[in-house]
């Protein structure tokens, strides 16, 4: 049973799994918000992804991507450790 199959404003935590397109497959792992975009880690390749709020909007409501769940607390704080290791790499290149 799908809870909220239709999450339209994400938690930090929060996974969306990708069904269609170039990221078929990937688990989309909500990390923070910013002026204009919504910011991921992507599973299982564990890269940073930023994805406009006006695209993820319809992603959602053409089924292009799909509400997961909340992870759990502990995956939670791995995932921000690791999207925060991909930016720092990033600003050195």
């Amino acid at each position: 049973m799908i809870f909220f199959s239709n999450k339209k404003n994400p938690r930090f935590g929060d996974s969306y799994a990708v069904q269609t397109g170039d990221f078929a497959g990937q688990l989309f792992i909500f990390i923070k918000k910013n002026d204009d975009a919504y910011e991921f880690l992507a599973s299982p390749l564990m890269e940073n992804r930023k994805v406009p709020i006006e695209k993820f909007d319809f992603a959602l409501e053409e089924g292009i991507i799909e509400y997961v769940k909340r992870l759990p607390r502990y995956v939670r704080n791995i995932t921000r450790i690791k999207f925060e290791e991909n930016a720092k790499e990033s600003s050195f290149t």
